[in-house]
């Protein structure tokens, strides 16, 4: 039931941690809103209610065509963004290991 579903709120820093680790790869056209809101939920936030994380975005739009929501009929996804997403992912995850590694140490 979605109503049993807490907000979903990232940990801010691992949110900038994140973002600094993403614009550490070389993405065209990337861009980061660490404070963007949203007032979307995901059963994710169950996880973050647990142990401090992130939520990604990964915009799959055109940025030069119409701006349709994501559950319309009418949408468009770029795929060309796919890849991105487990780079970002794999680096985030990695280059976190590394520096909690390094802190132990």
């Amino acid at each position: 039931m979605i109503a049993e579903v807490p907000p979903l709120i990232c940990d801010p820093d691992i949110t900038k941690k994140f973002v600094a680790y993403m614009k550490e790869l070389d993405v065209p056209g990337q861009a980061a809103f660490p404070d963007i809101k949203a007032t979307a939920s995901d059963d994710f936030s169950c996880v973050l209610e647990q142990i401090p994380g992130a939520y990604i975005y990964l915009s799959a739009g055109f940025p030069d065509g119409p701006a349709t929501q994501q559950h319309s009929p009418d949408v468009l996804f770029n795929e060309e963004v796919l890849r991105f997403g487990p780079a970002y992912f794999a680096h985030c995850a990695t280059r976190w290991l590394e520096e909690a590694s390094e802190s132990t140490e």
